[in-house]
């Protein structure tokens, strides 16, 4: 069961490593500095956009001092410091925190690309075989289902 688990999980990160980047500009805008899409190296802090929406909410990414410390590990993020690409249109409120968590489109699209299917994301699946969430009798969204697609983003 577990060797399952484990093989389904490193078939999403596979599967969403190139599709994310996809999702990281509108269509048809190029992605600058382009990402390789079989490397990491060029991706968390060390990207101007995946490290602007990995930055925990409330951290001023703009202030140059604030990526370098995130680059290098001097900032320690905290497990209770949200990324702000968990919310709605990636802002943040800080006089309301709960205000748009978990609702940002890249979540979304994450979520729709695991447990529906790739080809649901930007449309309605219409595919001929059922997606992840029919094939393991999931009728709906769960806390769980949530973090998992978070911690695969």
């Amino acid at each position: 069961l577990q060797k399952g688990a484990s093989s389904a999980r490193s078939d999403d990160t596979k599967s969403l490593k190139s599709a994310i980047i996809d999702w990281l500009v509108p269509a048809g805008e190029p992605l600058i500095p382009p990402i390789a899409r079989n490397i990491k190296i060029d991706r968390g802090f060390n990207h101007e956009i995946t490290g602007s929406l990995l930055c925990p909410a409330g951290v001023n990414w703009k202030d140059n001092d604030v990526k370098q410390k995130l680059r290098t590990g001097e900032y320690s993020v905290s497990g209770d410091q949200w990324p702000i690409f968990l919310y709605a249109s990636y802002k943040y409120d800080e006089t309301d925190p709960w205000k748009g968590l978990l609702q940002s489109a890249i979540l979304v699209k994450t979520f729709k690309h695991i447990f529906t299917s790739p080809s649901s994301v930007d449309r309605e699946a219409k595919a001929t075989r059922s997606g992840n969430a029919r094939i393991h009798g999931m009728t709906s969204v769960t806390c769980a289902s949530i973090v998992y697609a978070a911690t695969q983003v």
